[in-house]
């Protein structure tokens, strides 16, 4: 007798992914190179520039003055 919780012969192993594996399409941006969604949106008024920039110049990759300031609407 098969275990209670196995799966019927002729069963695919898994669903069928909805998403790549990799996710969304990210687009990069113009200036940084870094995903947009990394940026602030035009609605917030806390945040003031990319996030993976402000992460680089705290581990001494990249100049404060180098740091990307532009915004991207919501994908």
């Amino acid at each position: 007798m098969a275990w209670p919780w196995r799966r019927p012969r002729g069963w695919p192993a898994s669903p069928p992914p909805t998403v790549a594996p990799d996710g969304p399409p990210r687009f990069e941006c113009a200036r940084c190179a870094h995903p947009t969604d990394l940026h602030p949106r035009p609605d917030r008024t806390d945040l003031t520039s990319c996030a993976q920039c402000v992460a680089e110049e705290d581990l001494g990759q990249r100049d404060e003055a180098d740091i990307c300031r532009l915004r991207y609407p919501r994908p």
